[in-house]
């Protein structure tokens, strides 16, 4: 039930860190990368947390319009790639 719950929250993740490119969903995207931070440093010890870190950064450079290019939809990709693997 927890892995159904932190996967909804990474494709929340993924959907609203899309739209923020036309801010769209801004709020929702601040709340998710948020909660992604907080889960990412309570399971520190594996790899997804960290590369999850990583993407929090690059996801609060992409919200605060300092970058958003390409690195940011492999974020964007990520994201959902891992949520929809934690329902399999």
């Amino acid at each position: 039930m927890v892995a159904f719950i932190l996967g909804i929250l990474d494709i929340l993740g993924g959907f609203s860190l899309f739209f923020a490119r036309w801010d769209i969903f801004v709020n929702v995207c601040w709340f998710a990368t948020i909660f992604i931070l907080i889960k990412s440093l309570v399971f520190i010890k594996s790899f997804a947390s960290i590369v999850d870190i990583v993407a929090v950064i690059i996801s609060i450079l992409a919200m605060t319009d300092v970058l958003y290019n390409w690195v940011t939809y492999i974020v964007v990709l990520w994201w959902l790639q891992k949520g929809i693997g934690s329902f399999l």
